[in-house]
């Protein structure tokens, strides 16, 4: 063992197309910044969640491969609930192959259903919440080789008991936190395999010219069926659960990754990035004038004339809008989203009116769902005319989430298990099919242009320069 520090490997469970989109971690390059500054070495194994299942054996010799190289003192393991069937296997197959070795579990999954991880075998720990102090406390507890047992935001086994370590309070300043780091993207690749059983190495960052940025943590919003209301029960102590940067760290953040990569795209993740109207202000002639880059972000249907004006005077060219269900009882009783009807349809001019484009969030196959709520969110979707209806999902029952329980109880849920929240519905619903479902998921989808489409014409404009203001 190193006197400097510890060797982490992340292990990452991924889903979605890895030629569309950047498929990296924001959570994991932030805490391999941190343990970076402590000495620690950090590896990073993404891998692509529906592969690991499969007969053949490649990707598990690329993950004994890596682990046998590398050597690791502790692997973290990073799942959502959709990959968390992957991501089981992985932890039996490490677990199998190499006894001993010390596995913690973080990520959305473990955070909202910790006991259900607790029980798999192999798992010596789980990490609840934010991750940054917690394990760096842990990797210096292990490296002094002193007792790590009551680190907050962990629990452990030890023995027969579980230990359950409190929560440490939320990092409120997040412009302590160092950049992100990005070589452990350039320095490890996306597995997966091809029809001819080759391994592939997509590149990451930069490889579809658009760099993947969070200018914030948390949101206001209460929505039934999001992860955001599990944490805010881990953290029900917290005044402010919602924080940001300030936009002098984005800006410099942007800068370091344009002198880096060939980009001419920014996607903010942030679940309500235009929230705060005094960030915003100050946001929109910061990013005009030090990134003058094209950029996209996810709204809220509490949009002002200010707040696009902003927007577009920064550089906006497209908004993805939470729409989500065209019954009013459903989007606000069931999933607690209080936004009328009038409320949707206004805010989805206001982008229109501005000229940016205009992408909607959609679900269909909600709990107390029916074919009459199925044709309300086609009709209102159909009337606000997006760019792209294309991002229709089907309600999926995350557990830990207030839909869950509702779906428990009603005893909706089924034993059906399958990757992502496109594909199927995994709840039996009184009076409606799991075809009227899908029917109507492509009805809506249909709506619009096809999606890819949109992103080359909308690529090709780029680089021709020909959108930004």
């Amino acid at each position: 063992m190193e006197e400097c520090g510890l060797k982490i490997l992340f292990v990452h469970l991924i889903l979605g197309d890895p030629k569309l989109m950047l498929n990296y971690s924001l959570g994991i390059t932030s805490m391999a910044a941190v343990l970076k500054q402590a000495e620690h070495r950090i590896s990073y194994l993404p891998i692509m969640a529906p592969e690991y299942l499969r007969k053949d054996s490649e990707i598990k010799n690329q993950t004994e491969k890596r682990i046998e190289d590398f050597k690791p003192d502790i692997i973290g393991i990073s799942s959502t609930s959709d990959c968390f069937i992957a991501a089981e296997r992985v932890i039996h197959h490490i677990n199998r192959r190499f006894p001993g070795l010390f596995i913690i579990v973080g990520g959305v999954h473990a955070t909202s259903v910790p006991d259900s991880v607790m029980k798999i075998k192999g798992v010596s720990g789980i990490c609840l919440g934010e991750g940054e102090h917690a394990l760096l406390e842990l990797l210096e507890r292990v490296r002094d080789r002193q007792n790590y047992l009551g680190v907050k935001n962990f629990w452990f086994k030890n023995k027969k008991k579980i230990i359950k370590n409190p929560q440490r309070d939320l990092i409120h300043n997040l412009d302590e936190l160092p950049f992100e780091d990005l070589d452990i993207i350039d320095e490890n690749r996306l597995i997966t395999l091809n029809r001819m059983n080759e391994n592939i190495i997509f590149p990451q960052l930069g490889s579809v010219g658009q760099a993947d940025i969070m200018a914030s943590r948390g949101c206001e919003g209460n929505c039934s069926y999001c992860f955001n209301s599990v944490a805010k029960r881990l953290y029900k102590n917290e005044r402010i659960f919602c924080r940001r940067h300030s936009v002098r760290y984005v800006i410099e953040q942007i800068k370091l990754i344009k002198k880096r990569y060939k980009m001419f795209k920014i996607h903010f993740w942030d679940d309500a990035f235009v929230d705060d109207i005094e960030w915003l202000r100050l946001f929109s002639r910061m990013y005009y004038k030090e990134i003058r880059m094209p950029f996209r972000c996810l709204v809220r249907p509490n949009l002002t004339k200010e707040k696009i004006r902003l927007l577009k005077a920064a550089g906006c060219n497209t908004i993805n809008i939470g729409v989500e269900c065209g019954n009013d009882y459903i989007r606000n009783r069931i999933l607690n989203r209080p936004w009328t009807k009038e409320q949707i349809l206004r805010s989805c001019a206001l982008i229109k009116d501005y000229k940016i484009l205009l992408y909607v969030f959609s679900m269909v196959g909600c709990p107390g769902e029916n074919k009459s709520t199925l044709e309300e969110t086609y009709n209102l979707i159909k009337e606000i005319k997006p760019d792209s209806s294309d991002h229709c999902s089907i309600f999926k029952p995350y557990p830990g989430t207030r839909s869950y329980f509702l779906c428990k109880q009603k005893g909706w849920i089924a034993k059906r298990r399958f990757f992502g929240y496109f594909i199927d519905s995994q709840l039996n619903l009184p009076g409606l099919s799991r075809i009227a479902i899908k029917k109507y998921q492509l009805k809506i989808r249909a709506l619009s242009e096809d999606i890819f489409s949109i992103i080359k014409l909308r690529i090709d404009n780029e680089k021709k320069g020909l959108v930004y203001p």
